[in-house]
């Protein structure tokens, strides 16, 4: 999107450590580095762990606010309080479905915003950590919008590599993007994903249950090490980091030891749409 109101297209992403980056656009396809988005204070803007960027005119002022989501599965709105050509970022607050802050239990929040119903209101659409993608319909205004509980455009399908023979589909942590793909009329769906393969073959009954014991071991101690309090400092934040990489090493190496271990790719995916509601296959 055009973030700095220059005419060129520009590029956000977020970051694992929660950071958020600018790369501005100097036309012909090429960007400048990427310049650390920051607060009016001057402060980096950091909401959480595997941030996830999408920017759009939330208060319908004419500029650019931020949406964001997280590791917990959180989404923030960040309101641009300054201008489309010089933004200047408030403080965040977390975006509510109904009366309560959205907040996915498969966690890893990826958003997005579009007008999936076509009632000339935009839409919040956040994929999962699950590899789903959720539909919260405004129903309020695109000045003041009101966002309604979560309707399911794509199962969760948790995180089981899988099975041979099984219908494909896209994986964990879905990141998405809404867009008229085969100029029909109707919004489809482009999903990234990161997807474990099948574990390789030849395994023993014995050794498949012991696969996935260890595993849900692995993801508890792993999901444990991702929640980051919000009094956490620099040092600790750093000694957390430190025990994930451990662990990470620890568990490929016993895996590779007792069980097989599956591959994992990244994929995009694309749903095209089904009905002119609220389904994509």
């Amino acid at each position: 999107m055009d973030f700095d109101g220059d005419g060129r297209s520009d590029l956000l992403s977020g970051s694992y450590p929660g950071e958020l980056y600018f790369f501005k656009g100097l036309g012909d396809g090429k960007f400048a580095p990427a310049e650390q988005l920051k607060d009016r204070d001057g402060k980096p803007i950091k909401l959480g762990f595997a941030a996830v960027v999408y920017a759009h005119d939330w208060d319908g002022d004419g500029d650019l606010d931020l949406i964001v989501g997280d590791i917990e599965g959180q989404v923030h709105l960040v309101i641009n309080e300054g201008s489309k050509t010089k933004p200047s970022f408030g403080k965040d607050v977390l975006l509510k479905a109904g009366n309560e802050p959205i907040k996915l239990a498969s966690r890893d929040a990826g958003p997005t915003v579009a007008d999936w119903d076509g009632d000339g209101k935009f839409d919040l659409l956040v994929g999962t950590g699950a590899g789903g993608v959720f539909w919260f319909r405004n129903t309020g205004t695109n000045l003041e919008p009101r966002l309604a509980a979560a309707q399911t455009l794509i199962p969760e399908q948790g995180e089981a590599p899988r099975a041979a023979g099984a219908a494909p589909r896209s994986g964990m942590r879905a990141k998405i993007h809404a867009v008229d793909w085969n100029k029909d009329g109707k919004l489809d769906l482009l999903v990234g994903d990161f997807t474990p393969a099948q574990a390789q073959p030849g395994l023993t009954e014995e050794q498949k249950a012991a696969q996935a014991e260890k595993r849900k071991s692995w993801l508890k101690e792993y999901s444990d090490l991702q929640k980051s309090p919000p009094d956490e400092t620099k040092e600790a934040r750093q000694a957390r980091m430190k025990k994930t990489a451990e662990l990470i090493a620890r568990f490929k190496e016993s895996n590779t030891e007792v069980t097989a271990q599956p591959q994992y790719h990244g994929y995009v995916w694309l749903y095209l749409r089904q009905d002119g509601v609220a389904r994509a296959e």
